[in-house]
């Protein structure tokens, strides 16, 4: 029902009361009304308690028991407005309650026997205030420590603060404790029934204050003295009742006075109220009332038709405001008025419950609740939410706002007592429906009542809180929380309604956020939803009409005794019977309850619910109450979790069973049942690891997992005996769990019971020698059992199921089951029965607190759910070969969950073999979330699995970025683990390899790596022994050290396909560091480089050649960052190594010169013999080495030529030898004659390398003399002279094998030479080459372009480094054009490069794209210019190519950002071009890759859709080709291929936000809107005549097919990605738009029906395909409505 309905459906008319006038004469000492002054209120000061406690029901003595006079009692009638509160203590659990001055512990503090001497005045001073409760007289206090009445200040008229500091309301939802109960005060009596009597017997007491109207205060001597005589109970009750009596009769004679003459006594008891003028009580007479009736029984309360006349008036007090709206009003009378009626609602709870006549007044409780519910709706919850709408900027409602401002202090503080007396009120109400039966009205209004609080919530507000030290809006979901749960437990017909309610309110509830409030026991907290949906379905448990069972059972009991030996079997089958019958109503209520909220909030949380409430949210709901039900798993006062956990492991199950599930639900069911595996399996580890008590693990052995036949009954028996602990230590506070248990534990144990008793059921018993024919069982009121559905024949077991047993059970295990279930029945039913007792040779310890937590998670691990854990563990094991990536990826992200808690569970073949077998995945994210499990798992072991390893280490060269990031972190840390050297070598050289990556992430994380697994171990050696020790002089144990250190890096670089990446990581180590680490690090390269040549000769003499080479290529990867490592005797060892006899010697001869040329340049001191001896051995193998070392020999040569020893003639020769062969060679090849090309490309490189390292025009200016013989081979410039020989080798005369090698030679010669470069020859030269179609000249173009881009990088960048001098500033532009040149030759050989990088030879597009890196890197053009072919490329179905493109992009996005992106729609359409050269003319825009399909501009996309601005360029570029102008577009404008290539991109496009979504759905309606409507008109047009091939037929025909298409995707998406209309209606890109994330339903099919238009069929366009897209577009854009929109 609406809340409307609702509220018109509580709202009562007010009730007017006519009885028959009483002729009982009125009290002549009643107060006149004149008199009554509002006072001020009573307040209790509730301190605060170390745990939170429930609102209890408070103490009678608040009226009548803490005044031990009459004439206290009388005192007591001035005070007319007093406000109850409590506060709990931290330090004692105690009710503190204050009273004007006066203050009595209700605990603490002995019940007073003193009597007080009232007044002689009937009016007492408003002044006077009651004394605390008198102690007897052993516990007085000496006179001196007795205030005397002058200290007694007279009360305020306004209303005073507790003297208590107010504290800030706790944050935290707190478990109540058991309430303490307040013990009443001893009652004195007086002898005297008559109530004006001054009862001067009594005047040795202490005397009454003077009234304060007193002018001269009278100071009296305070000095105790004993009492004369004690007033009994019986003569006070006398003398209240006859009060009482008295009073009642004056109230109901003025009644009737207005019954007949509609007038009331003036200063009367009476009062008109309201509008329609009801008669009233006053406040203070309605208190007096309740004090006395109170205190009386129910069998001493007077003449009830007169008690029915006074509650009819009290509830005319309430049923004035029912309907009153006191935002509407603003009213502060009303305000007031509220506040009384609110008092008086629970002063009628406590006159009716003290009379017990709540039964024949419901219609006056139904009044008070809808007054309540009233206050509730348009006071608190109003008031309380006040600051969250300021928190969320949300504008004040109006009503809301003026009844702020007429509140005062004094009302706020009127306010803050609203919610305490509501929880009295619930207070009572819960007592009165546990004693009384309540009809479905006023049960409707009560349960809306309960569930309010639980959906509003607080922040520090300052209007109830303010002046609290607890919070009271806490206490009243505690007390809303006790009534629902009795509701749903006894009420089974409302627990449907009540659920669907509640769940039907999470759609405003504003509660469930980060904020956990309910505190458990061990000081955690959960959510309040939480505890109030378990509590609930806790409650279910709970044994339905507990009487009638009573009742039932009482006469078993009676036919028991007098049952014969027969019959008693027969008897105890009956009684279990009708108990089994009510535990499995019980558990199927409670599966029922949990199984309807589970699926519920699931239904709510698909991904295709369009529902109001937000779908995340409802997620976000699901997922915390689910974490908050998990932690409170084996928690002893939550057993209800373990079933919760047990039903929603069945419904994640049927959902993976199910293929047509939703996907959110399906990956939540992958995911949650891996978290409740991984919950079961620590809890099972607990149990039998080191960190249970012993006698845990000893349980733990010996409880059967399984009751069988073959299960000894000492095993049951200590079973239960845990239980019954379990029991005791959970007790009476938590009364919902001990129910839960006993009647769980009864229903599998009479379940079990059924099973054994198979076979028995004629069996005799001789426990008792009585008996009674079967028939005698009906007696005992077999009408009961019906109306349960008891079937007396055969006992339905669900659970064990109904095969028949082989085998028969021993009549012992049947006997004790069937006494254990007697037991929890009887116990569940709050009757006394012993446990049987079995000697179980086993004693159970006294326990603690954390014990009883061992005990609860060993009872749980033998229940359902622990079982269960192998199937469920399954079920994950059959999700990693399910097709979609995304159920692969979540079963292994499961499995990861528990192996990161339990690695031992990868001990277990089958689960470890499945998981390796996902390591080989297609998709990067399964590669990547197996190798994380398989991490966790190595990462624990101590012994690493030999063929594990292989596996895992060989994805170290994963396509995947995350797959080998996350392998070098594993190998590293498996290094230290191993002690196997040849697997610490393997590790060492993989990630060696790792520092060369694309991904400049991975790069420096091998670089960190290979320092902390190579170098940083010899730090270990430094603190053994003396710093800065040699290795020479190092002892023998520390040299095996540094050798064994060394081997290893030997070892793997012995691995390594290039000797380059150890230097690469030598060269980033020693960059960058300070002097101090650069010390330790050349110290530690020291030792290795010693050591290696103190084990060279060793190595020769034994002819291992391989690690002698190994040892060289080490040796030279340290040399070339830190040449001063060498000295001069080493370097003297190396030498005969240029003496080449057998092929691998020139490996070794090749190091020797890489290692020479870098060290000896920087060598102090070499002999000079050493140096002519170097020089001859390097030009003899200048003349025979192979060509791949000949650029080593001659730079080596030329390097010690011209840094060392300066014999330039060695040069000269060379250089005039080579001249003139090539000389000679040119002749015979202009004359036609042959020529041996061999010896010619020796030439032509050792020619083109010496102008490369040495420059001879420059020398033969800056020395003439030592450059005298170079005139022998030319007297002109040796430049000139050798670049016209090259470039004549490169013309069309010479065979390809000779130009290849003059064009290399022409690239050593650029490298020194770029002016050259742009000279008139090599442009001309480079443009032949770039326009014929010669792929390996191309190539080796690329090359030399390549060589000479990083040339020239590196000389600018010293040239940068020069200080710039007169003569450079005066007018030396060569020097300032050459350092342009690579940008010149870039920009204008650009294009060609790009066109070579989309070529078909592999060779020339790797060559291209690593001149497009270049250019990139060193920004030689602008950076948009290279992209065309960089995302062209990236759609490349060759990886390496893709790779290559992808990293070049990854680069430039992130250095230049949105800039590369202006032309954004001409790089899409290059992407195209270049596909169509591939696929020819049936052109796809996506393809199969990494097991799914995927967009072939996917790969760009990942790269920009991290900056919104590039994102939203890239998506509008998709849309934009569909746009265009009708009146100038011709046929050839439209291509319909390239518009459906846009459409498969768009289809398989991975959009992970709705914002992506919506912004391709919103470009495509404003086409729609513009071009749409468009063509709607025209093809209109065109229809009301003949259609025929026309041009502008042809365009429309066209647009038709074009637009088609695009609504076809638009639905797609909308559909694929479950995007709600309204989000597409108000989405704007220019506005603020708060995205959502996104995923793609992997069950639906990602395509689109082409030939759902006829000219995809048929592939032509003609009248028949036009018609039909005519009529498809108009189709399609009618039923979008896209285009009508204004």
């Amino acid at each position: 029902m609406s809340s409307d309905t609702f509220h018109k459906r509580l709202r009562r008319p007010p009730k007017i009361i006519e009885e028959d006038s009483s002729d009982e004469e009125e009290d002549e000492d009643d107060i006149p009304l004149a008199k009554r002054m509002r006072q001020p209120m009573k307040v209790f000061d509730l301190k605060q308690r170390s745990e939170a406690r429930r609102i209890e029901e408070l103490p009678k003595v608040q009226y009548i028991s803490s005044y031990k006079t009459v004439s206290d009692l009388k005192r007591s009638f001035k005070s007319d407005r007093q406000t109850i509160s409590s506060q709990y203590s931290e330090e004692a659990d105690h009710v503190v309650i204050r009273t004007g001055s006066t203050e009595m512990n209700t605990q603490r503090k002995a019940p007073s026997t003193g009597i007080r001497t009232p007044s002689t005045h009937m009016k007492v001073s408003s002044a006077i205030k009651p004394p605390s409760a008198i102690k007897p007289p052993s516990a007085i206090k000496p006179p001196s420590a007795i205030k005397p009445p002058s200290a007694i200040k007279p009360p305020s008229a306004e209303f005073k603060v507790p003297a208590t500091p107010a504290k800030t309301p706790s944050a935290e939802f707190k478990v109540p404790a058991t309430p303490s109960k307040v013990p009443s005060l001893p009652e004195t009596s007086q002898k005297d029934h008559d109530f004006k009597q001054s009862m001067s017997i009594i005047t040795h007491e202490f005397k009454a204050p003077l009234p304060a109207s007193s002018a001269t205060p009278v100071t009296e001597k305070f000095e105790f003295r004993q009492p004369m005589s004690i007033i009994t109970q019986e003569q006070k009750n006398t003398l209240i009742q006859g009060r009482l009596s008295h009073y009642m009769e004056s109230i109901i004679e003025e009644l009737d006075q207005y019954n007949l003459d509609k007038t009331i006594v003036p200063d009367g008891l009476l009062t008109l109220r309201g509008s329609e003028h009801l008669p009233t009580l006053d406040m203070s007479v309605i208190k007096k009332l309740t004090s006395f009736i109170t205190q009386l029984t129910a069998s001493e309360t007077t003449d009830i038709s007169q008690l029915k006349k006074i509650i009819k008036l009290m509830e005319n007090s309430v049923s004035l405001l029912v309907d009153v709206d006191i935002m509407q009003t603003k009213n502060k009378e009303d305000l007031y008025a509220i506040h009384d009626a609110l008092s008086i609602s629970v002063m009628l709870f406590q006159v009716l419950m003290s009379t017990k006549r709540c039964h024949l007044m419901k219609d006056t409780l139904i009044t008070c609740l809808y007054f309540i519910k009233n206050q509730l709706d348009n006071i608190i919850y109003p008031l309380l939410e006040l600051n969250l709408i300021e928190d969320e900027a949300i504008q004040v409602p109006e009503d809301v706002k003026d009844f702020l401002h007429l509140l005062q202090s004094s009302e706020k503080k009127l306010l803050s007592e609203f919610i305490p007396n509501i929880i009295r009120f619930m207070h009572y109400f819960y007592q009165f429906i546990q004693q009384e039966d309540i009809d479905d009205d006023m049960l409707v209004t009560i349960a809306y009542i309960s569930m309010g609080p639980f959906f509003h919530d607080y922040v520090n507000s300052t209007v109830f809180f303010d002046q609290q030290d607890f919070n009271p809006y806490e206490q009243l979901k505690l007390s809303s929380l006790d009534i629902l749960m009795h509701l749903f437990a006894q009420y089974s017909k409302h627990r449907k309604w009540i659920m669907e309610e509640i769940l039907t309110s999470l759609g405003s509830l504003t509660t469930m956020d980060d904020r956990r409030r309910y505190r458990l026991r061990d000081g955690r907290s959960i959510h309040v939803i939480s505890a109030l949906f378990m509590q609930l379905v806790q409650s279910c448990a709970a044994v339905h009409q507990k009487k009638m069972e009573s009742n039932w059972i009482l006469k078993w009991s009676i036919k028991y005794q007098k049952a014969e030996t027969n019959d008693v079997k027969k008897l105890n089958d009956l009684l279990l019977q009708r108990a089994t019958q009510s535990w499995k109503l019980s558990s199927e209520a409670a599966n029922n309850s949990a199984g309807f909220f589970l699926e519920f909030l699931m239904a709510k949380c698909k991904s295709r619910d369009r529902n109001n409430f937000s779908t995340l949210e409802y997620r976000l709901l699901l997922e915390n109450t689910l974490d908050d039900i998990l932690s409170v798993l084996n928690d002893p006062e939550w057993p209800v979790a373990e079933l919760i956990l047990r039903v929603f492991s069945r419904v994640l199950i049927s959902l993976l069973e199910e293929g047509h599930s939703d996907q959110y639900l399906r990956s939540l069911a992958i995911e949650w049942i891996g978290i409740i595996c991984t919950k079961i399996k620590i809890g099972q580890d607990k149990l039998s690891g080191n960190s249970a008590p012993e006698w845990i693990y000893q349980l733990n052995e010996r409880l059967p997992l399984q009751i069988e036949p073959t299960t000894p009954v000492e095993s049951i028996a200590l079973l239960d005996q845990c239980r019954n602990k379990l029991l005791q230590h959970v007790g009476s506070t938590h009364k919902s769990a001990v129910q839960f248990y006993l009647s769980n534990w009864g229903y599998i144990q009479s379940n079990i019971w059924g099973k054994a008793n198979k076979g028995w059921e004629k069996v005799k018993e001789t426990a008792s020698g009585k008996g009674i024919d079967m028939n005698i069982a009906k007696d005992i009121d077999m009408n009961t059992s019906n109306d349960i559905g008891i079937n007396t024949e055969n006992i339905e077991n669900s659970d064990i199921g109904d095969e028949k047993e082989s085998e028969k059970w021993p009549l012992e295990t049947v006997l004790y089951l069937q006494d254990t279930c007697k037991y929890y029945w009887n116990t569940s039913l709050q009757l006394d029965h012993k446990l049987p007792t079995v000697n179980t040779r086993y004693q159970l310890p006294e326990i603690t607190y954390q014990d009883v937590n061992y005990l609860s998670e060993l009872l749980a691990s033998r229940q359902t759910l622990y079982t269960s854990f192998n199937f469920m563990l399954n079920e994950l094991l059959t999700c990693l070969s399910k097709e979609a990536v995304l159920y692969r990826t979540k079963a292994l992200t499961a499995i990861g969950r528990i192996t990161d808690q339990l690695p031992a569970i990868l001990d277990e073949v089958r689960i470890r073999n499945a998981v390796v077998q996902r390591i080989h995945d297609a998709s990067p994210s399964v590669r990547d979330a197996a190798v994380q499990v398989i991490t966790s798992y190595l990462g624990s072991q101590d012994t690493i699995p030999t063929k594990l390893y292989e596996v895992v280490s060989g994805r170290i060269m994963d396509s995947a970025v995350k797959v080998r990031k996350r392998v070098v972190k594993l190998l590293r840390d498996l290094y230290f683990k191993f002690t196997d050297t040849n697997m610490k070598i393997d590790i060492a050289s993989k990630i060696i390899l790792r520092i060369g990556d694309n991904e400049v992430g991975i790069s420096q994380f091998a670089l960190k790596s290979t320092q902390d697994i190579l170098f940083h171990p010899f730090n270990q050696i430094e603190q053994d022994s003396h710093f800065g020790q040699s290795y020479a002089n190092a002892t023998k144990s520390r040299k095996k050290k540094i050798i064994d250190l060394t081997s290893i890096i030997t070892g793997a670089v012995s691995l390594l396909e290039t000797k380059v990446a150890l230097s690469k990581i030598i060269e980033l180590t020693m960059a960058g560091i300070n002097e101090k680490e650069r010390v330790n690090y050349e110290k530690n390269f020291q030792w290795i480089v010693d050591s290696l040549f103190d084990r060279l000769l060793e190595m020769e003499e034994e002819g291992n050649s391989k690690d002698f080479i190994n040892a060289l290529a080490t040796i030279y990867s340290f040399t070339k960052t830190c040449p001063n490592l060498l000295r001069e005797k080493q370097i003297s060892l190396l030498q005969p190594y240029l003496c080449v006899s057998e092929r691998d010697d020139w490996i070794k001869a090749s190091y020797v010169l890489t290692i020479y040329r870098d060290v000896i340049p920087h060598m102090k001191y070499l002999d000079p013999e050493f140096i002519d001896r170097g020089e001859r051995l390097l030009l003899q193998l200048i003349g025979r080495c192979p060509l791949d070392i000949i650029e080593d020999a001659v730079s080596c040569v030329c390097t010690i030529v011209d840094k060392v020893s300066h014999r330039y003639n060695v040069l000269i020769k060379m250089l005039g030898m080579c001249n003139g062969k090539l000389k000679d060679a040119r002749e015979h090849i202009r004359h036609g004659r042959k020529i041996a090309s061999p010896p010619l490309v020796r030439m032509l490189n050792i020619s083109g390398l010496l102008c490369q390292h040495f420059d001879f025009d420059k020398k033969r200016e800056s020395d003439p003399e030592a450059m005298n013989a170079l005139d022998l081979v030319y007297r002109g410039s040796i430049e000139t002279l050798i670049f016209d020989i090259l470039q004549f080798f490169t013309t069309e005369w010479v065979d390809d094998t000779l130009r290849i090698s003059a064009l290399q030679s022409l690239g050593y010669f650029y490298s020194s030479h770029p002016i050259f470069m742009i000279s008139t020859l090599s442009t001309e030269l480079m443009d032949k080459i770039l326009n014929e179609n010669n792929v390996p000249m191309k190539v080796q173009l690329m090359k030399v372009f390549l060589n000479f881009m990083n040339a020239e990088e590196k000389r600018i960048g010293k040239t940068e480094l020069k200080l710039i001098n007169v003569d450079t500033l005066m007018g030396n532009t060569e020097e300032f054009a050459e350092l342009g040149v690579n940008g010149s030759l870039m920009q204008r050989y650009l294009i060609h490069i790009l066109h070579c990088a989309l070529g078909e030879s592999s060779s020339l597009r790797y060559a291209s794209f690593e001149v497009i890196s270049s250019i990139i890197h060193q920004g030689l053009t602008p950076p948009g210019s290279c992209m065309p072919a960089i995302v062209a490329a990236e759609t490349s179905a060759d990886a390496v190519l893709r790779n290559k493109a992808y990293y070049i992009h990854r680069y430039a996005h992130d250095k230049f950002g949105s800039i590369l992106y202006d032309s954004m729609n001409e790089y899409i359409r290059t992407s195209f071009d270049y596909q169509k050269t591939l696929q020819g003319h049936s052109i796809m825009g996506y393809a199969q890759r990494n097991g799914e399909l995927e967009s072939l501009l996917g790969l760009t996309y990942s790269v920009l859709k991290d900056r919104k601005k590039p994102q939203m360029v890239f998506l509008r570029a998709l849309v934009n080709p569909f746009s265009f102008e009708l009146k100038t577009c011709s046929p050839e404008d439209v291509d319909i291929e390239y518009l459906k290539y846009l459409v498969d991109n768009m289809m398989h496009l991975n959009l992970s936000t709705t914002g992506e979504v919506l912004c391709l759905v919103y470009n495509m309606n404003r086409t729609l809107i513009t071009l749409g409507a468009d063509l709607l008109s025209y093809i209109h047009f065109l229809k009301k005549q003949d259609i025929e091939l026309v041009q502008d037929t042809i365009t429309a025909g066209k647009l038709s097919i074009a637009l088609s298409i695009m609504m076809y995707l638009k639905t797609l998406l909308v559909e694929l990605y479950d995007i709600p209309d309204d989000e597409i209606i108000e989405y704007n890109p220019k506005t603020k738009f708060r995205s959502r994330d996104v995923t793609k339903d992997v069950d639906m099919k990602v395509s689109i029906d082409w030939d759902q238009l006829m000219y995809f069929k048929q592939g032509i366009l003609d009248i028949n395909t036009l018609q039909n897209a005519f009529s498809v577009f108009e189709e399609l854009i009618v039923n979008d409505g896209t285009a009508m929109i204004d």
